[in-house]
């Protein structure tokens, strides 16, 4: 399995630091309970956080998307819904929103809004995942005074032929254009939010560029993350770069759920091609969906480590259900990379060790004469 690049350049905590407001405790108990709820099995009274889907549609046709193979019906959540899911989410202690799952949330023309509603509401930690392409000066600026905590850019090369010949439709001059602006606009106005990710995932159209991605954005931005590709085939896990060791339940089932644009619940990020509803966020409430009949048998199934039961578990690729180890061509690799200090270190323990036993005998030589 190809490992993941992660460079952090500024711990994302930082940007949460306002114990005057209580904000650093608020944000060490969301934490504190997306790390441990799905260790313990802990279903909390509310989701940690939800993927709301403002939009399912997409201004690009990435080469490893679905969004090219099996492009979902184009819609927008209507603000009413929005409303609804996040003033029930502010009263039980939903502590995170990613404003997208499928679509591009730049496409939304309320998107301004939507982030400063949910701020205004108390949710620590507003969030969504960009291709970068539509975030334009006026947009920049309205995200910045919104107070949007992070944003995720995807930049999946370090040179306009690349970049362009993976994200299908997109310009790579705009995209640095567009983040150099919201860089800049963010320093200007003395704002430590949005806390800025940029990210590639690696395909073999772009591995010989991860050095170049990886030198240019880290002075720039708060992270950077190279992600290895996860390719999806017939609905089967034929990843040629994950090795499988066995199953394990799902953290996802403990700390999240995805709403799409009209409403549907759905149990994870991973099932988009919509094989398990769980719910209707236009009838019910997301508390009376969380603790439901539908998620408490997928759970108890997980538990049991009985995947294969849930059709969107079945053949699911996300890691987060999977243990995992470095496949056999990982290894090879390792073995072929120089060894010289290392054998140096071992050589320099074993005459230690050499000089020990000379002493040893010396000494017992010493007391024997």
């Amino acid at each position: 399995m190809t490992r993941m690049v992660h460079f952090a350049t500024q711990e994302l905590k930082n940007i949460f630091s306002d114990p005057g407001r209580g904000i650093d405790l608020k944000y060490r108990w969301y934490r504190f309970k997306w790390i441990f709820a799905p260790r313990w099995f802990w279903v909390t009274r509310f989701p940690t956080h939800l993927d709301i889907e403002i939009t399912s549609a997409c201004n690009l046709r990435c080469i490893m998307c679905f969004q090219t193979l099996n492009p979902p019906k184009p819609g927008f959540m209507k603000m009413e819904l929005f409303k609804k899911i996040v003033d029930e989410g502010a009263k039980k202690g939903l502590c995170s929103i990613k404003l997208n799952w499928r679509g591009e949330p730049l496409l939304h023309p309320k998107v301004i809004d939507m982030v400063k509603y949910a701020k205004k509401k108390g949710i620590i930690d507003v969030q969504f995942n960009t291709n970068g392409q539509l975030l334009d000066k006026k947009k920049a600026d309205g995200l910045i005074k919104a107070g949007l905590d992070r944003i995720i850019i995807a930049s999946d090369g370090a040179s306009k032929k690349t970049y362009e010949k993976i994200r299908r439709g997109g310009s790579y001059p705009k995209l640095l254009k567009n983040a150099d602006y919201l860089l800049k606009r963010k320093k200007k106005l003395g704002s430590k939010r949005p806390f800025v990710r940029v990210q590639m995932v690696i395909t073999k159209e772009n591995k010989h560029e991860v050095d170049k991605f990886i030198k240019y954005w880290t002075p720039k931005v708060n992270e950077v993350f190279a992600n290895p590709e996860v390719e999806y085939r017939h609905n089967k896990p034929a990843a040629a770069n994950v090795q499988v060791v066995g199953r394990k339940p799902c953290s996802q089932l403990w700390h999240r759920m995805v709403i799409t644009y009209d409403g549907k619940a759905m149990m994870c990020c991973g099932d988009w091609r919509m094989k398990n509803i769980i719910g209707d966020a236009t009838k019910q409430s997301i508390h009376s969906i969380w603790h439901g009949k539908t998620l408490k048998r997928i759970r108890k199934l997980h538990k049991q480590l009985r995947h294969d039961l849930i059709p969107a578990c079945k053949n699911c690729l996300e890691l987060e259900g999977y243990q995992v180890e470095e496949d056999k061509q990982s290894k090879k690799e390792e073995k072929k990379k120089p060894k010289r200090k290392v054998k140096a270190k071992k050589s320099s323990k074993k005459k230690k060790v050499r000089k020990k036993k000379i002493r040893r005998k010396n000494k017992k030589k010493g007391k024997q004469r």
